[in-house]
Parts: C-alpha cells; structure tokens; sequence
C-alpha cells in the first residue's frame, strides 16, 4: 500500500480526475505512485544534502523528478553509462597506495622489461597531474591526452606484450574495486539494465578483470581500448582510433545509439572532467530523455576542483568512497 498523506491524496485523484473525464481506478493509482515516487526523489535527495561528503548539483532535483515519470516497469527505461578506472575501481587501496588502472597492471608488470616501467612512468609522472588540472581546458587536455597514449601505446607494442601475459598480469595487479560494486553489477544484470563501460584503458585488461573478481555479465558492454595480437600471440597494434580520457563522446556516439532502445533515463557515473561527456547533453539525445551525472572526486582537497566537478555532475561523492550511493540511486531508478 503506498504511504501518502491526505492532501497527497486529494491532490492526485484532482490531477487524475481532470487529466480525463471519467477517470478510472488505474488511472488514480497511476497518478498516485507518480506523486509518490516524486516525494520519494525529495526524500532522497534530502538525505544526501545533509552530509558533507556530497555535492548536489542545481539541475539535480529536476532531473531526479524528470526521471521519476515511469510509474511502470522503471528499470526498462534506465540504462548506464560507467568510466572504469577509479570509478568502479578504487583510488587507493587500505594502505594507503595508489591502486592499479588498466594501463598500470600492465606497466607495473614483471613481465615486461625494465626500461619499459621507467618510460611509462616518467610519462604518468609528467601526463597524470594535467589530466586532472582543474585550470586547463576540456581541448587542451584532449590534445596532451593524444601525446600521452600514443606514447604509451607505442612503448607497449615495443615492449614485447604476449597476449597470454594479460590474465597474469590481471591476476597480479593492484586492481580494487570498490566495495558495493558486485551489487552494482548484479542488480543491474537481474533487472536486465544495459551496463556499457567506456574507458581510456585497455579492454582486454577490463573484461579479464571483471570475469577475474566479479564475474561475467551479459547485459555489460566495454567500449575502450583493444590490443590486437597476431596468430603468433605477439602485440602489434591498437585500436584505432585512441580512446582517451578527453574524447569518449566520439567513442560512445559511434557504438552506442541511445535512441535506439527506448531507455530515456540514462545514469551516468565518472570520476575525471572528461567522464561527464561520455553521454550529450539532454538537448543535443532524443526528446523526453534525462541524463543523470554522478561522479567520484577522488581527491577533494582543491577548492577549484569541487568547483569545477559541481558545475560538471549532478551529484559528486567526495574522497574514495564505495557505491552505496550509487546503489541507492540505482535501487530509486529501477
């Protein structure tokens, strides 16, 4: 039985009764789970405005709302859109050190010689900290982020990568993920919500990770990038074209079509300024769509980049958190 007060109640059978003449008990109990499932949003939302380690974001309680439309079947409306690294994985591990992304289990690797370690952090040294500059630019980080990863695919191909080496060095990495994301993913994949994770990593690494510690999903797709490997096993190339941290519209527009499924309630999670564009703005998807933003500010300690990540999500989860969040509002959602 839904929980309303009376003049909820009052108030939704007056909205029925004049959206048509002659309303029926259906259309009534539609009107209500619709009126109910708005206060249930500013419910929510208000939890979150009471702590300190949450930013709301100014359009979120419209979009929130908006997304509250489905009073049937909610879940066949939502589809997700995940970054990987530091994302659905961690920053940093319970003692205290930087965790692995897609690029440094393989960088990190025994497996490879030692000069190609030292080149690939000498170049994370120098690319890292402008990738997450609060000061620079959209387009001129994606210009610095071309000369990173095609210095770093370049390196990696020279560095003699065999494709059996990759589930070893998967099993071997500094790869966490943060605690609720099993839940994450298995809600998703009972409820059949389309889960496609874009990253500037390594596909090959993602999906090995994945089965390794989680399991495998069908209803989860990976749009990153891939190694190709000859029939000998030996790396030679890359995917064209590079996918990086600063370009994963193109990535996404070109094999995702959002309009395509229905799903007009899209739930975006991030953790870098570029994440926020993986999907467009509402005005630029199909007519009646939402696009909900929830990032991870990994690193909250500068002012400019609470700033910048406010005006960039609609809801950002401060410092090296779990999912819980997440998995509230994914729960809310479906």
């Amino acid at each position: 039985m839904l929980e309303m007060s009376d003049s909820s109640w009052k108030a939704a059978i007056a909205v029925a009764t004049v959206a048509g003449v002659g309303c029926t008990t259906y259309a009534v109990y539609r009107t209500l789970e619709w009126v109910n499932r708005r206060s249930r949003a500013r419910a929510f939302l208000e939890s979150l405005q009471a702590r300190t380690d949450i930013i709301i974001g100014q359009n979120c309680a419209e979009k929130l709302t908006g997304m509250c439309r489905h009073t049937t079947d909610a879940g066949g409306h939502l589809q997700v859109v995940s970054d990987f690294d530091m994302t659905l994985t961690r920053y940093k591990d319970d003692e205290g050190q930087r965790c692995d992304t897609c690029h440094g289990a393989i960088e990190t690797s025994d497996r490879l010689p030692d000069w190609y370690r030292v080149e690939t952090k000498k170049l994370k040294d120098h690319y890292f900290p402008l990738e997450y500059s609060p000061t620079l630019s959209h387009e001129e980080k994606a210009v610095l982020m071309d000369e990173w990863w095609e210095q770093a695919h370049s390196k990696l191909i020279a560095a003699g990568v065999k494709v059996a080496d990759i589930e070893v060095m998967v099993r071997k990495a500094r790869i966490r993920y943060r605690a609720g994301v099993s839940t994450f993913l298995s809600n998703l994949s009972s409820h059949n919500i389309p889960l496609c994770v874009v990253s500037a990593g390594v596909s090959d690494v993602i999906v090995a990770s994945i089965d390794c510690h989680l399991g495998q999903f069908s209803n989860l797709s990976v749009v990153s990038n891939k190694l190709v490997f000859n029939d000998a096993g030996d790396l030679i190339a890359v995917s064209d074209p590079t996918i990086h941290s600063y370009n994963k519209a193109a990535a996404v527009a070109a094999q995702c079509n959002f309009g395509a499924s229905g799903r007009d309630n899209i739930l975006l999670v991030g953790d870098s300024l570029g994440d926020p564009h993986m999907v467009p703005p509402s005005k630029d998807l199909p007519s009646g769509f939402t696009v909900l933003r929830v990032g991870f500010l990994n690193d909250p300690s500068n002012d400019l980049s609470r700033q910048k990540y406010t005006e960039a999500y609609d809801i950002v989860i401060l410092g090296d958190q779990d999912f819980s969040v997440v998995n509230r509002l994914l729960h809310f959602l479906s």
